[in-house]
């Protein structure tokens, strides 16, 4: 997917959550219903796909067993999410032994965390 796309898709998760937190689940699926019409098919598919696979949700998941490099991670968790040293040093540590799990707000602050963190040697699933 291109950024822009990526941007669609990401955003348009969200909006479904938050009309269907809000205004219930039968609202959303009205909204759904309406995607493909507004959008065309293939960005409905993507946002689909995207929702299954959890391929563009604001969620990172990884371990930090393998690190080769902490200060790259906890720098990378601080960017990412705007944890303090403490919080961030916290998940760094637990990834050492379970996978953890950080929310970011966009899928440019994803796609970089993810980077960082393979980089310096994390699991990221």
């Amino acid at each position: 997917m291109n950024d822009d796309l990526d941007s669609v898709v990401f955003d348009g998760i969200r909006f479904l959550e938050s009309i269907t937190r809000y205004y219930g689940a039968e609202r959303g699926m009205e909204v759904w219903n309406k995607m493909g019409e507004a959008f065309g098919d293939e960005v409905k598919g993507k946002i689909f796909f995207a929702m299954l696979t959890g391929d563009s949700v604001g969620r990172v998941r990884f371990t930090s067993a393998n690190a080769t490099q902490a200060v790259w991670v906890i720098k990378a968790i601080r960017a990412a999410t705007g944890f303090g040293l403490k919080e961030a040093k916290d998940l760094y540590d637990l990834g050492k032994v379970k996978t953890v799990a950080v929310d970011v707000k966009t899928p440019d602050q994803r796609r970089e965390l993810i980077k960082c963190l393979r980089d310096a040697g994390c699991v990221v699933s």
